[in-house]
């Protein structure tokens, strides 16, 4: 099934926000907007809210999420992990 709508979200950034994490059908259908946060907090700020990262640090994070959404059985995964998978890390610059 193909949409053309969607799922818009209008979220306040505060002090508090490191990135906006933008992805495809093919890294939701596998996360939620949760865990793939969590993910992804987890990679690059080990739970700290610490100054920004480099390009290759946020490429390296944004390949291991890609990756543990990747099927690892596809007979097993019933076509979850097996779309087209995009994604794109915007970090908020902390240092104002």
């Amino acid at each position: 099934m193909v949409s053309c709508f969607p799922e818009c979200r209008i979220e306040q950034i505060d002090a508090a926000t490191q990135f906006v994490l933008l992805a495809c059908d093919g890294i939701w259908d596998v996360k939620t907007s949760q865990q793939a946060i969590d993910f992804m907090s987890q990679k690059l700020y080990k739970g700290t809210y610490s100054t920004s990262r480099s390009v290759q640090e946020m490429e390296a994070a944004m390949v291991l999420l890609l990756d543990d959404c990747c099927a690892r059985d596809i007979a097993a995964s019933q076509g979850l992990g097996c779309d087209n998978m995009t994604a794109i890390i915007v970090e908020i610059n902390q240092n104002k």
